[in-house]
């Protein structure tokens, strides 16, 4: 199989590399075009104001100077010029895509973006930031595609994976989720410096996770690796057929 590999905490990040390294064991034909740096919590952003340069790293394996987004469509739209693609993966990254997190999310993103293009993709995450090992998510990922992932993606989706900070023998299963919901309370540092600009650094104090029945959040929490699958197309169906008896809709001129 022909599989595209992005991500978004870099091109040397240990997740994405142990992907790599585990998808090659099966023989898969792996091009890697990854961000040069870190780019976590950039979504979908594209580099349109600055240069983008694109490093060959070495054959089918390309460093980027912007974000996984920009990762994807350079692929797409340079790269990719002789070559068909069945799977396009990003991750594995470094900690949770859960709940809100996809909106942030630069993993979640080039999946996203892959999907825009007409590619079937997953996108992958593991839990945890300290001491991570990836080879339970790389495992669960080869194991998925050699008992045929791609039947089961539908279009115009992709799939947001996401597997807990455990062992292989902690695991409690495999279950399809709904996104959940998490909060969380912000900080930010501030100063002023010498000019009068005002300097801030944001981060977050406490994460609060509602762990409703059915939802990744509940999964993860629960041992168990989340699968949800994801549209491309966000709008609301049922509210557009609302707003279409809104009678100012058609009165207003």
């Amino acid at each position: 199989m022909n599989i595209l590999v992005s991500n978004d905490d870099g091109y040397d990040a240990p997740g994405i590399q142990t992907l790599i390294s585990r998808l090659e064991r099966d023989g898969h034909n792996i091009m890697v075009v990854a961000p040069e740096t870190q780019q976590s919590a950039k979504s979908h952003s594209l580099t349109l104001h600055d240069t983008l340069y694109c490093y060959k790293v070495e054959e089918n394996r390309y460093k980027v100077s912007g974000t996984p987004a920009d990762c994807v469509l350079l692929a797409e739209k340079r790269l990719l010029t002789d070559q068909k693609i069945d799977l396009v993966i990003s991750g594995i990254n470094k900690g949770q895509n859960i709940g809100e997190d996809i909106y942030y999310s630069g993993t979640v993103a080039a999946a996203r973006e892959a999907t825009f293009h007409g590619y079937k993709a997953i996108a992958v995450s593991r839990l945890g930031f300290e001491g991570l090992d990836f080879d339970l998510p790389a495992e669960f990922v080869a194991q998925a595609i050699q008992n045929n992932v791609l039947d089961y993606i539908q279009e115009g989706e992709f799939l947001n994976i996401n597997v807990p900070e455990i062992t292989r023998d902690e695991l409690e299963g495999v279950v399809v989720t709904l996104l959940g919901h998490r909060e969380f309370t912000s900080f930010s540092k501030g100063k002023i410096l010498d000019d009068g600009v005002i300097e801030f650094n944001f981060g977050v104090e406490e994460m609060i996770f509602q762990e409703d029945p059915g939802t990744d959040i509940e999964a993860v929490h629960n041992n168990k690796i989340s699968i949800t699958p994801i549209f491309a197309n966000i709008s609301n169906d049922c509210s557009i057929r609302e707003l279409k008896k809104w009678k100012f809709l058609s009165e207003f001129k």
